[in-house]
This record gives structure tokens, C-alpha cells and sequence, in this order.
């Protein structure tokens, strides 16, 4: 089986982990454990893991708090989550024109550039072609770019045959076409990539700072400038990170972490599905501050948070999101599995404690 195979094989496996949640015995759990308990005690316990079970089918989040509160969350309009609407993301091309993408556009063509963009009916993935040679390297590149907003992500495939899952915030430059030499793109935010292979033109992706350098593999950067780390998660393959005097090799699973701040270079071996699982829809999280987690859900449901009280970025969490619910399908279960209260106004949640 080759890895392409594998690889999506292995996604679709571990993604549904948690809808094999054996629900008969939970339900065993509560009877074993209720049997000398009082009606209402019993009522109680049912409820409890009732809903443990149906939330591990859509959303599920496992805190390591135990507190409830009978609290209801208030607010004044309903964020949806991101639905991919391709009318929010900008395409501005080497020559200073501006594109509005659209689901409904099959084909775009730019003359003057000798490009062209072409949408898959399958994925909708658009997939970039240009009728021009590679350059030899003595010519100036001219770059296009794809500005992906808040509550949007996006998937475009390059003429070398290389695909980039590009998420929410985010921006990705890319040549009119490339190097005979080398493939060379800069991105601002988050993306997930799949290089085809080719010997004669390593690609290379530079991001805040730091350059990874692969010839064939697949790799998500997490580059944003307002995070205090710059991440980058090897699926397959092998990439070299390079910053200022220094040169890092990374093997599959495992991840180099740059803390901005100190300067500090960390690579560890990680479950890679905890850093690639947006692509398929969902939030992994495991071990997570509050305040981590709710920055990658503003830039999916485009809100700002508010604290009211400074420890309760430091709450950590685990489990699934689905990013495709609701926010305040979530909002709500953390209201009555913690002791916090979440106030909607517009765009702006203020988090509160309840004791």
C-alpha cells in the first residue's frame, strides 16, 4: 500500500475514535454504581453519562475540572462556525489585479500572466496551472497571494503538484511560476502541505523567520504572528528547519517548537493528528490551556474573548471539537461541566467565574 494510501487510511481511522465510545458499557457503570442510591440520585447519574455518551459523538471536550453550575449562557447573536466560503477569500495576482474567489467559479484565467486556475469538481481543491516554462533563475520571480480570513480555510493545489491546506487567517505567496532550480512559498499563519517530490527543485517554505526545506513530504507551520510559539509537525517525510546559524532535521512525528520569546528550540516526538486535525474538520486537543484553545477558535468563529478573571486561561482541557458546530454548542457543555459563564455581545464573549 503506498503512503498516500496509508496516510488517509490512518486519518479516517483515528478520526473516528471517538464515535466507537461503547456507550452499553457506561450505561452498566451507572447501574453498578446507582444500585443502592436513591431515586433522584439515580435520575441524576443517568443524565450525567447520557450525556457524556452523546457528546463524544459530536462535540466532546474532557476537563480535568469537575465543577457544574446550573448557569445559562446570554447573548445577543449566534456565531456560526466557518463554512468555507470561498467569496471571502482574496486572490491578488502578481500584476496587482484582485480576484474574489467563488465556489461557482470553474475556471479563471489571467492572459497576460499565462496562468489559470481550475476548480475540481471532487474537493473543490482549486488547482493552479500556468502555460509558461520554468524560469532559469536569472529572471525576477512575481508572486500572487491568497488571503485567507477568519472563519474561512482553503485548499489550492500548485502547478509541481503540490497541495496546501491553507487555514483561517492566513496568507500564502506563491510564484507565477517557478524556479527550474528550486520551489520557494511564504506564509503567514497556519497550512498543511503535500510537496511532490521533485530531486532538481527542493521546496522550500519560509515562515516567520525560519526556512523548511523539503524535497518530497507532508508538514503543517503554525506561523502566526500574535502566538508565542512557531511550530512546525512532520507527518512523512523528512524537512531541515533553518533560523539564523542553526539547522534542524525532523523525522516523521516529530515536532520542533520555537518559543519566541526566549528563543528557545524544543523537538519532541508528538501525536501529529493533534496538529493537523483542522484539516479534517476537527479540534484535537490534549493537555491544552484555555486560553490556546480559544485562540484557534476565534480565528474559526472570527470572536474575541474577554476574561474576567486571569486564571481561567490556565484551565487545560482535552478532547474533539467539531469545527462545524455551533460555538455555543460548546460554550454551553463548558458551562455545566465547570464553574465559568460565557456572556455573548456580537462578536465579543466575556468568560467569567461563576463561584
Amino acid at each position: 500500500m503506498d503512503k498516500n494510501k496509508k496516510f488517509i487510511i490512518h486519518r479516517a481511522a483515528n478520526s473516528m475514535k471517538d464515535d466507537h465510545y461503547n456507550m452499553g458499557k457506561a450505561w452498566k457503570q451507572v447501574k453498578d454504581r446507582s444500585i443502592n442510591k436513591s431515586n433522584r440520585f439515580i435520575a441524576l447519574r443517568i443524565i450525567k453519562y447520557a450525556a457524556c455518551a452523546l457528546l463524544m459523538i459530536g462535540i466532546t471536550v474532557y476537563l480535568m475540572y469537575n465543577n457544574t453550575t446550573e448557569t445559562k449562557i446570554t447573548k445577543t447573536a449566534s456565531l456560526q462556525p466557518g463554512k468555507n466560503e470561498c467569496s471571502q477569500v482574496r486572490l491578488v495576482l502578481a500584476n496587482g489585479e484582485e480576484i474574489r474567489l467563488s465556489k461557482k467559479q470553474k475556471t479563471i484565467k489571467v492572459e497576460k500572466l499565462g496562468m489559470s486556475f481550475t476548480r475540481d469538481s471532487v474537493n473543490g481543491q482549486l488547482q493552479y496551472r500556468n502555460s509558461i516554462d520554468s524560469l532559469n533563475g536569472e529572471i525576477e520571480l512575481r508572486y500572487n497571494e491568497l488571503h485567507v480570513p477568519k472563519g474561512a480555510d482553503f485548499y489550492l493545489k500548485l502547478p509541481d503538484g503540490s497541495s496546501v491546506n491553507i487555514n483561517s487567517e492566513s496568507k500564502l505567496r506563491f510564484p507565477v511560476q517557478f524556479s527550474s532550480h528550486s520551489r520557494e512559498v511564504y506564509l503567514e499563519g497556519e497550512a498543511f502541505f503535500q510537496v511532490a517530490k521533485d530531486s532538481t527543485a527542493p521546496f522550500t517554505v519560509h515562515a516567520g523567520g525560519k526556512d523548511i526545506t523539503v524535497l518530497g513530504t507532508k508538514f503543517n507551520v503554525s506561523a502566526y504572528n500574535d502566538d508565542s510559539k512557531w511550530i512546525t509537525t512532520l507527518v512523512e517525510g523528512k524537512v531541515m528547519v533553518t533560523q539564523q546559524d542553526r539547522n534542524d532535521i525532523l523525522h516523521p512525528s516529530e515536532q520542533l517548537t520555537v518559543h519566541k520569546e526566549t528563543n528557545i528550540v524544543e523537538t519532541r516526538t508528538v501525536d501529529t493528528e493533534l496538529y493537523t486535525s483542522w484539516i479534517d474538520g476537527k479540534f484535537y486537543f490534549k493537555g491544552y490551556r484555555f486560553e490556546d484553545i480559544v485562540k484557534k477558535l476565534e480565528r474559526w468563529y472570527d470572536f474575541k474573548m474577554i476574561y474576567r478573571n486571569e486564571e481561567i486561561k490556565d484551565m487545560t482541557f482535552r478532547g474533539t471539537i467539531d469545527k462545524h458546530q455551533p460555538l455555543e454548542q460548546l460554550l454551553r457543555y463548558l458551562e455545566e461541566t465547570t464553574n465559568i459563564h460565557f456572556n455573548i455581545q456580537d462578536k465579543t464573549i466575556t468568560v467569567s467565574r461563576t463561584d
